[in-house]
């Protein structure tokens, strides 16, 4: 804590700001991801030929859930490339003394680990919601073939860019299902008893 700034006369500590060189590095993760998740997808898209390692032998069936997973996973590193830069700025505008300390959170406070591990949350919640879609609505006797791959790919591909969204959607649906009362009406019960 070398550096301070002045406010109404008070001196006040600032912490050291995250450089330049930790954005990139950030920043290079859900790139690199990404441009993996693009080229795999490429090679298992199902209309495509195949260009390497005998990919034609993978059943259609495990290779439209990869599609999926794959998708998924590009949504998820999408929405990584936009929260990035947004948590940097406001970690930088709060240390300028820009914004209060009730702002949404920025970069230090969602932490290394939501960085590192939300690119792989998209594979899974798409091939999730996928696999109920499938079994779900459309039915076992709907030939792989038959399926849109453009579609099922969009899905997957939007399901893991909103994969928090998706899987506090799925809790909700679950908890009526199961007749889980929901948290208020837990705290409320605890009060009355």
């Amino acid at each position: 804590m070398d550096t301070t700034m002045m406010n109404s006369g008070v001196e006040i500590p600032l912490p050291r700001i995250v450089g330049r060189s930790t954005l990139a590095v950030l920043i290079s993760i859900p790139i690199l991801l990404t441009n993996v998740f693009m080229v795999a997808l490429l090679l298992l898209w199902p209309t495509a030929e195949s260009f390497c390692c005998g990919l034609e032998q993978i059943d259609p069936e495990i290779r439209l859930l990869l599609v999926v997973a794959l998708a998924g996973g590009i949504g998820s590193t999408v929405r990584l490339l936009r929260v990035i830069p947004q948590d940097y700025r406001k970690y930088f505008d709060k240390h300028l003394g820009l914004l209060g300390d009730d702002e949404a959170p920025g970069f230090i406070e969602r932490g290394l680990i939501f960085y590192l591990v939300r690119p792989f949350l998209g594979p899974p919640v798409a091939v999730m919601i996928y696999l109920l879609l499938r079994g779900g609505f459309l039915g076992a006797s709907v030939e792989t073939a038959d399926f849109n791959p453009f579609g099922i790919s969009g899905i997957a591909g939007l399901a893991g860019l909103f994969a928090d969204s998706s899987v506090d959607k799925l809790k909700q649906v679950f908890d009526v299902f199961l007749g889980i009362p929901p948290e208020g009406a837990k705290a409320l019960r605890r009060i009355l008893d």
